[in-house]
């Protein structure tokens, strides 16, 4: 009569140091790193451009405090107005620091336990392509996109977190 299983009583060596190479080593792990590269690219060049545009070219005060005192610029019209301004520069910055740490957050956590490469891989880069939509729509100023984008966001991390501890992170009793 043959054995199923692990009659050693250990883990198996799914779970061992080698296998742990062998999983961070795979494509599909890679390339969802790759989708974090790109968020982190995106984030950093937001960051450039809110160090920029989110300044005033002629006293260095931000457009806040321009618009509050009510200053102008040669055209007559405030430095606050517009659709690609300072303060959605900023405010598309702030979104995608978030997004970027969420992402990277339910990257460790599938990555340490040793969780699904593939549909991780798949989520990671639907995360990252409404990523995009919902900076592009922030740098325009349709605030629409937060109460669309953001909850499908956070539902795509908690399915990452949840594969990531329902196929990784196994709970062994000796």
């Amino acid at each position: 009569m043959a054995t199923t299983g692990n009659p050693s009583n250990r883990p198996s060596d799914h779970y061992s140091n080698e296998s742990f190479d062998v999983f961070t080593r795979s494509r599909s792990v890679r390339n969802t790193f790759a989708a974090l590269f790109c968020l982190w690219v995106i984030w950093s060049l937001l960051w450039l451009l809110r160090l920029c545009f989110s300044r005033s070219a002629k006293s260095g005060e931000t457009d806040r405090e321009s618009a509050d005192r009510g200053t102008t610029d040669r055209a007559g019209a405030t430095n606050s107005g517009g659709r690609f301004q300072g303060k959605n520069i900023k405010r598309a910055h702030e979104y995608a620091t978030h997004l970027l740490l969420g992402l990277l957050s339910a990257l460790v956590v599938n990555s340490l336990g040793r969780g699904s490469g593939v549909s991780v891989e798949v989520i990671a880069w639907v995360y990252f392509g409404l990523a995009l939509i919902w900076l592009a729509a922030e740098l325009m100023g349709v605030r629409i996109a937060r109460l669309i984008l953001g909850p499908i966001e956070a539902i795509l991390l908690l399915v990452i977190f949840i594969i990531a501890w329902s196929w990784g992170w196994p709970v062994w009793v000796p």
